[in-house]
């Protein structure tokens, strides 16, 4: 069981740095202007699908790691694990009401991606796309294993 819990812990520690890296260069890459719309810090579709494929990419990594460490039981516990934070953050959302912000024209990347506001459409969808990558990874290293 202790093998289990190493692995989920190790597969979602894999996954954040995987999802802080992999956003972190796409989001430079791209730049304020390309990230949001005009004037907003509404997201554009270019960061909408970048997003989308970064979770993806970064949960198959973590399910193969989970995997590697832990076997199916710890991809089962990671998957549940992303799910809900997953689900936490939808319903952070839900609650959040504050007001959109204008976006200046001179903003560091940096600071433009901490203020992004994500769709709840992308919140809510988020987590099955993680969720299904994990067990995607987690399938791949046992077949490879085998």
């Amino acid at each position: 069981m202790i093998r289990k819990i190493l692995g989920a812990v190790a597969g979602y520690v894999a996954y954040f740095f995987c999802v802080f890296l992999l956003f972190t260069g796409f989001s430079v890459a791209l730049g304020p202007d390309r990230l949001f719309h005009p004037g907003n810090y509404e997201p554009s579709v270019m960061w909408i699908v970048g997003a989308l494929a970064v979770g993806l990419v970064a949960a198959v990594i973590g399910g193969s790691v989970a995997a590697l460490i832990g076997k199916g039981g710890a991809v089962r516990i990671m998957a549940g694990l992303v799910v809900l934070i997953g689900v936490f953050v939808f319903v952070q959302l839900l609650r959040e009401n504050s007001a959109a912000e204008t976006r200046t024209v001179d903003l560091p990347t940096m600071d433009a991606m901490f203020k992004a506001r994500e769709p709840l459409w992308v919140a809510a969808v988020n987590p099955l796309l993680v969720g299904i990558g994990v067990f995607a990874g987690g399938a791949l290293r046992m077949k490879r294993e085998r």
